[in-house]
């Protein structure tokens, strides 16, 4: 008489000998954790109030301006130029910060360069954010 003994892997599935149903379950949750964590920033992007189902519009908006580098900072993806007048934004001639669209963007410039750079301008709602999306020395 054989006595019936338990596989040793009771969460082997009879649709294939390598199918996991635990690793089939875990590899599910990590592509549709992202879109569960998406989904309260997008419900904000919605327009509650008309339930028109039409999201905020972005408005996007590249304006050339100059200036000169007063100091480079490649760590930290970031350069301060003391700009002239930007009229398109209100802004007055001054001296801040900008944040690079990417690394490369530093390559041969240097601490008191005059520069061209475009400024890219996003809007969304209240939030706007700017940042360089190109720049060369003039």
């Amino acid at each position: 008489m054989k006595i019936a003994t338990p596989s040793k892997n009771r969460f082997r599935s009879s649709i294939h000998p390598l199918f996991d149903p635990r690793l089939a379950l875990a590899i599910l949750a990590a592509f549709l954790l992202p879109l569960f964590q998406a989904l309260p920033a997008f419900a904000q992007g919605r327009d509650h109030g008309s339930h028109g189902g039409s999201a905020q519009s972005i408005d996007h908006q590249i304006i050339v301006a100059r200036g000169t580098l007063t100091e480079l900072n490649p760590s930290e993806g970031t350069v301060v130029i003391d700009h002239e007048a930007i009229p398109a934004v209100g802004w007055e001639a001054m001296v801040m910060p900008f944040e690079l669209k990417d690394g490369s963007l530093f390559e041969g410039l240097k601490k008191g360069d005059r520069v061209r750079f475009d400024l890219t301008v996003v809007t969304q709602g209240d939030k706007t954010v700017y940042f360089i999306s190109d720049i060369e020395a003039e």
